[in-house]
């Protein structure tokens, strides 16, 4: 890596590096090359398919296409370059998300990972630097993203949020629900919008 001064890391000691938008990734995560297994995804958000490089990273993306706080998400979006403990670094976050509140870059890792010293440090420097220049950092552990049955429930619900419902049956429905108030899940599978009301 050539050499970066403190300035060219400005006030935060932080430079985000995007990704071309031509390549969408700052990074390649399927390649023939691969000696482990990796994912594609069909991303419902990102309307495109995204790729993981692992199991976890899929189901990371999975809970991100239902969230409603969530209106966008991006795999391997940019190169985090810092300097820590007087040596410049690069980071590939496995993920941008839009939210609300702002934007946050994640990394996902399984609990085993969480425990390693390096990834505690970078990602305590970063969650306390990426705010100066506007962003937030944030760790995603295995245990979270794996919770039950909220997991379980997220691929219910993205199985059928895939087809699409017709203005005249979503008027039927919202109308349903204005006047009945609240309706549970159950009595949406037992049928109270008709056969289409799970799609919803």
């Amino acid at each position: 890596m050539k050499n970066i001064d403190s300035e060219d890391l400005g006030a935060a000691g932080c430079r985000i590096e995007w990704a071309d938008p031509k390549k969408i990734r700052a990074r390649r995560v399927v390649k023939r090359s691969n000696a482990r297994v990796t994912f594609k995804y069909p991303g419902f958000k990102a309307g495109r398919m995204m790729q993981a490089e692992s199991p976890l990273e899929r189901d990371a993306f999975r809970l991100l296409d239902v969230d409603p706080f969530v209106s966008a998400f991006t795999e391997q979006p940019a190169c985090l370059i810092f300097r820590l403990d007087g040596k410049v670094r690069m980071h590939f976050p496995d993920l941008y998300v839009e939210t609300l509140d702002g934007g946050i870059f994640q990394e996902v890792k399984c609990d085993e990972e969480m425990e390693d010293p390096y990834t505690k440090l970078r990602a305590d420097y970063l969650a306390n630097v990426l705010p100066i220049i506007g962003y937030r950092y944030e760790l995603i552990s295995e245990s979270e993203i794996c919770r039950e049955p909220r997991l379980s429930n997220v691929t219910f619900l993205l199985k059928y949020g895939r087809k699409p419902v017709d203005l005249i049956d979503q008027e039927r429905i919202r109308r349903t629900l204005t006047d009945a108030g609240d309706v549970s899940w159950g009595d949406i599978l037992g049928g109270c919008f008709g056969d289409k009301g799970v799609h919803m």
